[in-house]
C-alpha cells in the first residue's frame, strides 16, 4: 500500500502542478505510532494514537508556505485490517482530515477521494493537503 500511495502522491503533484520543491516521505507507522512495536526488554507495545501531535509537529517543522500531503484510506468497515495491517483506526473521513489539518494550523486545505479499488474490500484513498 505504501509504495502505491507514494506513486499516487507523485502523480497528483504532477497533475495538479503543485509547487513542491522537496518531498519527505514518512509512513503513518513511523509518524503516528500506528501498530504494535516489539521492545527487546518490555515486549509488545501499543503506543497511544497521536495524529494531532504528529500534524502539529509537522506544521512546526515546515518552512513558511511549506505544504503537507497526506494519502490515507477513507473511513471503512473492513475490521480485518486491524489484524492484517495492525491498523488502529479504519481510515479517516474527509471531514476528520480537514479538522486535523485545520487544528494543526494549516491553511488552504484540500481533502478529496482520489482512488477507488474495484476489488473487495473496495478501499478508497483520500488525498489531503494544506499549507503552513
Amino acid at each position: 500500500m505504501n509504495v502505491v500511495s507514494t506513486a499516487l502522491i507523485y502523480e497528483i503533484i504532477v497533475a495538479e502542478r503543485l509547487d513542491i520543491a522537496r518531498v519527505v516521505v514518512a509512513s503513518s507507522q513511523s509518524a503516528m505510532g500506528e501498530g504494535i512495536y516489539r521492545c527487546p526488554s518490555d515486549g509488545e507495545q501499543l503506543p497511544g494514537m497521536r495524529p494531532e501531535r504528529a500534524l502539529a509537529a509537522t506544521h512546526r517543522m515546515l518552512k513558511k508556505n511549506g505544504r503537507i500531503v497526506i494519502l490515507d484510506l477513507l473511513s471503512h468497515r473492513f475490521e480485518k485490517a486491524r489484524e492484517l495491517y495492525a491498523d488502529h483506526w479504519l481510515g479517516f473521513s474527509e471531514v476528520r482530515l480537514h479538522e486535523l489539518l485545520e487544528g494543526a494550523g494549516f491553511k488552504n486545505i484540500d481533502v478529496r477521494v482520489v482512488s477507488r479499488e474495484k476489488q473487495s474490500p473496495h478501499f478508497q484513498t483520500v488525498f489531503a493537503t494544506g499549507v503552513k
